[in-house]
């Protein structure tokens, strides 16, 4: 699968201007994935399930697919597992919302992140089925898994707000305690976090210093709390694994795990997701008329089919 097969957008939204297309949803048109200083956001998995249905227009828009009848997305496996076992809502608001979006027939299809990330990774054998310790991360949370051989998890914790977001607020406070860069935002930050440099108007001010800084802070920081989470539970494990879009800054993980397997992506790791859950609709026999997207609090990465 080509990675041109894979794509994203922003999970920003913002009522349209006059002027503006912009997707209907709910009687008010949105411009989705556009960020500015006016977009909006979903900042918790209940309003990211309750806006799912717009997300979902928007893949239909940019798949250019009319006749959509099934709907396979994501949510976060601690979500998925929890509603398994009666408690919470979040899965069924998302079915609702995308039903109300794309149709009352639509089927909708809800598999955990992080498992489909792994079972990815097994696929294209870059793993084996062996105890696993899986660190599943997006722009807003790091789910962090020990997984099985029979890919079932006995222990899984979200942190929420120490995804890449944590990363690019503490490259914000380095650059605001340095007397540049206060009225960024998180958008601007993480471009310039990622191009390592600033743009100031008349000169381009280079920031690689504060950029290891604050990755450094931010590794230490993360890796410290789930190492005593690994410690406090006694579990075992064979190899090490990163899925989502937080394998670009953990770079330096096998530093910690001697002696381990471990397995960083080099590129795409953010795409892992998706690629599972692409494999869950075709052994359902289910691509064609399909959206298949995983949906993320930073991004929205969808499958736009294999290139002709």
């Amino acid at each position: 699968m080509s990675k041109e097969t894979v794509v994203k957008f922003r999970t920003t939204f913002r009522r349209a201007l006059p002027h503006e297309k912009g997707i209907e949803f709910r009687g008010i048109r949105y411009v989705v994935g556009e960020p500015d200083k006016f977009s909006d956001s979903p900042k918790t998995v209940e309003r990211l399930a309750d806006f799912s249905g717009l997300f979902a227009l928007k893949v239909k828009e940019m798949v250019n697919s009319p006749d959509i009848r099934y709907v396979f997305t994501t949510m976060p496996l601690e979500t998925c597992v929890k509603e398994a076992r009666g408690q919470g809502k979040n899965i069924q608001t998302l079915k609702d919302s995308v039903k109300e979006a794309l149709g009352k027939e639509t089927e909708v299809f809800v598999e955990p992140q992080g498992i489909l990330g792994l079972e990815a990774l097994i696929q294209q054998r870059k793993l084996v089925k062996a105890p696993t310790l899986l660190i599943d991360g997006g722009f807003n949370t790091v789910n962090l898994l020990l997984v099985r051989e029979d890919l079932t998890a006995p222990v899984m914790v979200s942190y929420y707000n120490r995804g890449v977001s944590r990363l690019i607020e503490i490259f914000g406070a380095i650059l605001q305690n340095k007397g540049v860069a206060s009225n960024l935002s998180i958008s601007q930050l993480q471009e310039t976090f990622l191009e390592g440099s600033l743009d100031m108007g008349t000169e381009e001010v280079p920031v690689e210093e504060e950029k290891k800084a604050s990755l450094d802070f931010y590794v230490e920081e993360l890796l410290s709390e789930i190492l005593d989470l690994i410690r406090a539970r006694g579990e075992r494990f064979k190899q090490v694994a990163v899925v989502g879009g937080i394998s670009y800054y953990l770079k330096s993980l096998p530093d910690y795990f001697k002696g381990k397997r471990v397995y960083v992506p080099e590129e795409g790791g953010e795409y892992l997701n998706l690629l599972g859950l692409v494999r869950k609709a075709e052994k359902k026999g289910q691509v064609e008329n399909s959206l298949i997207f995983d949906l993320g609090f930073g991004f929205v990465k969808y499958y736009r089919g294999e290139e002709q």
